[in-house]
């Protein structure tokens, strides 16, 4: 098995998201202090950072979607369970 490394939370749908939010002439600066996240913050995830768990959850608040929008469980499902014994 190879140790490739997958992003569990989909930056590119959060950055989406969050760009839909600003809108076409709202102010990064703006919508960061509405979010409660640092520009620079909101600057990173406009360019699909990864962000941390608590600014995720900021994020969340103020785009009023929850967060499984934003994790993959991919990985964690390519295992099969094992049956269940009798």
């Amino acid at each position: 098995m190879t140790a490739a490394k997958e992003n569990i939370i989909l930056c590119a749908v959060l950055a989406d998201d969050v760009h839909d939010k600003i809108g076409r002439r709202g102010k990064v600066e703006d919508a960061a202090k509405e979010a409660g996240v640092s520009v620079s913050t909101l600057n990173s995830i406009l360019n699909e950072a990864m962000p941390s768990l608590m600014t995720l959850a900021l994020l969340c608040v103020w785009m009023q979607r929850g967060p499984a929008r934003y994790f993959s469980l991919g990985p964690l499902r390519e295992k099969e369970a094992p049956p269940d014994e009798d």
